[in-house]
């Protein structure tokens, strides 16, 4: 079971990744006056391809624990908390920025630009993502994402899943 082990080591990496990439983000919302909407952006966009990448990991570990027979409640609540993070530090990025576009004092940029609905599709995807993760319980994530519910040698559950065109760095 060593590439179940690998992959928990995985996990562990990926979701500090993903809480230091939403702490990052929190912190700098609270810093008032010295923070710009550009910045904003880039750190919810690491925020989200810190998800993504951590989500791809923990679906690829629960269709290892299914196929080894283990448990995989542990990971759904994982995943549930992963969710209400992301969640919540895309609200504020959101809040932040709504509430900088009603500043006079604030350039405003258009919230229809090709990047900002590139993001917005992206956050969206990442959100579907966990909630099917979430809520396969305990089927190879394959199958509750419609997939055939069975793996070939060497695929992996996320390789069997719809691309989402985000980078995941290992």
């Amino acid at each position: 079971m060593v590439a179940l082990e690998e992959l928990r080591q995985a996990k562990a990496h990926a979701k500090s990744d993903f809480t230091n990439a939403r702490r990052k983000l929190l912190v700098y919302l609270h810093q008032d006056e010295s923070t710009d909407r550009e910045t904003v952006k880039t750190l919810l966009d690491s925020v989200s391809e810190n998800a993504a990448a951590a989500v791809t990991i923990m679906t690829d570990l629960v269709a290892g624990l299914v196929v080894a027979g283990e448990s995989t409640a542990k990971i759904h609540d994982e995943l549930d908390k992963l969710e209400d993070s992301f969640a919540a530090a895309v609200d504020a990025a959101s809040d932040t920025l709504s509430a900088w576009t009603a500043r006079p004092s604030r350039a405003r940029t258009g919230d229809s630009s090709p990047a900002s609905l590139l993001r917005r599709e992206r956050i969206r995807q990442i959100r579907t993502m966990l909630t099917s993760a979430r809520t396969s319980k305990g089927l190879p994530v394959a199958m509750a994402m419609g997939g055939s519910g069975t793996l070939s040698q060497g695929e992996t559950a996320s390789s069997s899943m719809p691309s989402l065109g985000i980078p995941t760095s290992a």
